[in-house]
């Protein structure tokens, strides 16, 4: 239904979704297109018009994705700010490598080429498309402003790299400034501790022959493009859902630790700290009590707070059971102590707190409190 992974790259050729098509000839829509003017992210020089998956990622399978390891370990999260983090990354994030994938950038026979450890060549992989993506941010990669469908040419690149290239210092320090892996020396090095720094920026530069990256959509900014962004997210919600419904010790809103690009750095993403103002306005057209927006981070996580039944969130899930992990030993309600011995003595709630009858959570100050201080969730039978 949802369609298949082709194996080279190409559109979804089957399923409910075969062929959807990219919103093209982007140029006077949005800045947030490519070199073909499709709307995709403006580093992803994929042509193909239509929704797009891959089975590899610059080469490599991806095996490594969310479990019930994962879901069970983010639910003992009870500080809200790292629960924040978790859930995007083990959680979540792979589902998007494994479903988006990249292709014509096999980074698999280079880095044996080069010596590199088999572990680390994985992780930069895998992780290479977020690295590009950094490089694009942070004005070292540029990509050109338009391209004939097909052009061979058409390529992503470095300008200075060759003047980079002539002082190893700055090649680390780049490296660096766009992905924290290479902080550790054997990011840096071969398997007999030869510095390859200077080959690895070229390889992610696509200054090789025969590297031309194309992302699947799932795997950039228009991921929403594909079905299965949505099953996935839901996904996500009901887990927050859950833990905000236990109660979270500390919901404080970290301010200046958000980063993207520069690693060393934090505090410079605009739209991260708890009073940014975010783009979205009338979320909630049904309410004429709710704010219409333009809302900032503090607020939409008071009004998505499913426990006040104040709030004008219109929605609850009903059924906070995930009967698939008790085989794999973590307990039906993701939260108490698992038999699982890897993971066994994590749990953070007892067992008898994950119960149908849930205390809401103490309102803000500025709101008055719900009219009843229990209510009950519905279960599936």
């Amino acid at each position: 239904w949802f369609g298949p992974f082709p194996r080279k790259g190409r559109a979804v050729d089957s399923g409910r979704f075969a062929y959807t098509r990219v919103v093209g000839n982007a140029w006077n829509v949005t800045s947030s297109r490519n070199s073909y003017g499709l709307m995709r992210a403006p580093w992803n020089l994929n042509d193909v018009p239509f929704l797009t998956r891959h089975n590899l990622t610059y080469g490599f399978s991806l095996t490594d994705v969310p479990s019930c390891t994962d879901h069970y370990s983010v639910m003992q999260t009870t500080v809200w700010s790292d629960f924040a983090i978790d859930v995007q990354y083990n959680a979540h994030g792979t589902v998007h490598a494994l479903i988006g994938g990249v292709w014509d950038a096999d980074y698999v026979a280079f880095l044996d080429d080069l010596g590199y450890r088999a572990i680390p060549a994985k992780n930069v992989a895998l992780e290479a498309f977020a690295t590009q993506k950094n490089l694009w941010r942070a004005g070292y990669l540029d990509c050109p402003d338009s391209c004939a469908h097909g052009a061979a040419d058409c390529v992503c690149s470095c300008p200075h790299l060759d003047e980079w290239l002539l002082d190893p210092d700055v090649v680390k320090g780049i490296l660096r400034s766009v992905s924290p892996i290479f902080f550790e020396d054997k990011y840096l090095t071969d398997k007999t501790g030869a510095d390859v720094s200077a080959a690895l920026l070229t390889l992610l530069c696509n200054a090789y022959d025969g590297f031309r990256p194309k992302i699947g959509d799932s795997l950039e900014s228009a991921s929403p493009l594909d079905p299965s962004f949505y099953p996935t997210h839901p996904t996500l919600d009901r887990l927050y859902h859950w833990r905000r419904i236990l109660g979270f010790d500390d919901l404080t809103w970290k301010d200046n630790d958000a980063r993207s690009v520069a690693f060393a750095d934090v505090g410079y993403c605009g739209g991260h700290n708890a009073d940014d103002q975010l783009v979205w306005l009338d979320l909630f057209p049904d309410r004429p009590d709710a704010p219409a927006g333009p809302y900032t981070n503090a607020m939409l996580l008071d009004l998505f707070d499913p426990t006040d039944l104040r709030a004008p969130l219109p929605y609850v899930y009903d059924t906070f059971l995930w009967p698939h992990c008790v085989d794999a030993g973590y307990p039906i309600t993701l939260v108490g102590n698992a038999t699982n011995t890897a993971v066994s003595g994590k749990a953070a709630i007892d067992d008898d707190a994950a119960t149908t009858t849930v205390f809401a959570a103490a309102p803000p100050a500025s709101r008055a409190a719900p009219a009843t201080g229990t209510h009950t969730l519905r279960q599936a039978p």
